[in-house]
């Protein structure tokens, strides 16, 4: 294809004024979301700190299905459902943590009582 001089001066079509896709107010993260995920990171920090870390995380696993359902139900106005899913995920990581040394002290316990005898 060979330009010519006279194809310079034709006007470019862009897109007209009603072309351009419309936009409607930007999403907000939902408050609960944000909470699950602070409750699970603080839950982290206070069972390897000081080992009460059970009580955040059952908070948020309880405060979960609740901002699913927030953020599920406003049709993409509230977003957050990766803050949820790492909330949920520390919150799990801290109950297996607890449950793990619980089993370990009654085995202590249970091994003492027995040396003991």
């Amino acid at each position: 294809m060979v330009l010519r001089v006279s194809d310079w001066n034709v006007p470019q079509q862009g897109p007209r004024a009603g072309d351009y896709p419309q936009f409607g107010p930007p999403a907000t993260s939902s408050g609960k979301a944000i909470a699950v995920m602070v409750l699970g990171i603080v839950s982290l920090v206070l069972w390897c700190g000081y080992g009460v870390g059970v009580i955040p995380a059952i908070v948020a696993l309880a405060l979960a299905p609740s901002a699913k359902r927030e953020i599920a139900n406003s049709g993409g106005r509230v977003v957050g459902a990766g803050f949820v899913k790492a909330g949920v995920a520390c919150s799990w990581v801290t109950v297996g943590f607890t449950a793990v040394a619980l089993v370990a002290v009654v085995i202590v316990i249970i091994v003492s009582a027995a040396q003991g005898s």
